[in-house]
């Protein structure tokens, strides 16, 4: 087997969701899963250049630690400009991976993701990777 870093090994897996520097669990379980995958895949990883408009949200982010990742990161994909879905759905067809991950925690990121998908289907399997199904702080009766 060569060591040329070109030669892919196992799925080519593209994985959309927050990621560090974003602050937040959601971002770390999905750095987590990306490393995880990308050990014996090639990974990458899109993350939200925009999330939230900045007038609702202050857009916090931890300082971006240097280490080397087992999976290619982008900061990419912004859930508010349905120009740049169409840009990302795109690059998605032109790398066929075998996989498309959609991390999802709120209905906010559904016009996004609906249309990504709807952009990618017939081009590859997706999947969804589903946080907080149901609301924190609610006790059944």
């Amino acid at each position: 087997m060569s060591n040329n870093k070109t030669e892919r090994v196992g799925m080519k897996i593209i994985i959309i969701g927050p990621l560090p520097p974003t602050r937040g669990g959601i971002a770390g379980a999905t750095h987590e899963f990306c490393t995880l995958l990308g050990e014996s895949n090639t990974v990458i990883g899109l993350s939200f250049k925009r999330l939230y408009p900045s007038i609702l949200f202050a857009h916090s982010r931890m300082d971006e630690k240097k280490e080397k990742l087992s999976y290619e990161k982008r900061e990419w994909v912004d859930a508010l400009n349905p120009l740049n879905w169409w840009n990302v759905s795109t690059f998605i067809r032109r790398e066929k991976p075998d996989r498309v991950f959609f991390v999802w925690w709120t209905t906010y990121l559904f016009p996004c993701y609906f249309f990504i998908n709807l952009l990618i289907r017939g081009h590859t399997t997706t999947a969804a990777m589903i946080h907080n199904v149901f609301p924190h702080g609610v006790k059944n009766a």
